[in-house]
């Protein structure tokens, strides 16, 4: 997900009140429980909102730039990286364990299978890699399509998120939502 430059598929805001006056009022509605997430003046932006995504959420964050006597709000979407990282160690702990137990339970269930793990062709200086060499490809192989279409997903479902959100805001501040997030509550 974009962490610096300007997502084009999210609008922005141009707000007829100063920035501190702008988190003052998101701050009251949030603390009402109607702007999920809200953490005002992170740093390098004015705040930032919660955009859920599935199954990675993001952050929905604000940069303000004055433009006379409004302030325009400049949105970008940020991965929270927490997940993901989980996600990849569990698919490490979860691969490489199962390889050894494959291994053992089909060798102790089926003679066949031992028997072919006894072969001189699939031995390599004392280690018998027949099984790791099926199972490796097998569920090492799908993997970065795997998390490409997670990161696609959480992409889609955040951006959506996100465009709610800024209706919210838009709401919340009085001004009228960008089209694209009034398409996205009205249908």
């Amino acid at each position: 997900m974009s962490d610096s430059k300007a997502d084009t598929s999210i609008p922005s805001l141009v707000v007829p009140m100063s920035a501190d006056e702008i988190v003052s009022v998101l701050d009251r509605a949030a603390r009402r429980g109607r702007l999920p997430g809200f953490e005002p003046h992170p740093s390098g932006a004015l705040f930032l909102a919660d955009a859920w995504g599935t199954p990675f959420d993001s952050d929905l964050i604000a940069v303000a730039s004055p433009e006379g006597e409004r302030t325009r709000l400049t949105f970008t979407l940020r991965l929270r990286r927490r997940l993901p990282i989980i996600y990849a160690i569990v698919l490490g702990l979860t691969i490489w364990p199962g390889v050894t137990l494959t291994d053992r339970v089909l060798s102790l269930w089926f003679e066949w299978y031992h028997g072919l793990t006894q072969m001189d062709v699939f031995h390599a200086g004392g280690f018998a890699f027949f099984t790791y060499a099926w199972y490796l490809p097998l569920t090492v192989l799908p993997l970065p399509w795997l998390w490409r279409s997670w990161m696609r997903r959480a992409r889609a479902t955040a951006t959506v998120s996100a465009l709610e959100t800024i209706a919210k805001i838009a709401k919340e501040l009085g001004v009228e939502p960008p089209p694209e997030a009034a398409a996205v509550i009205a249908g």
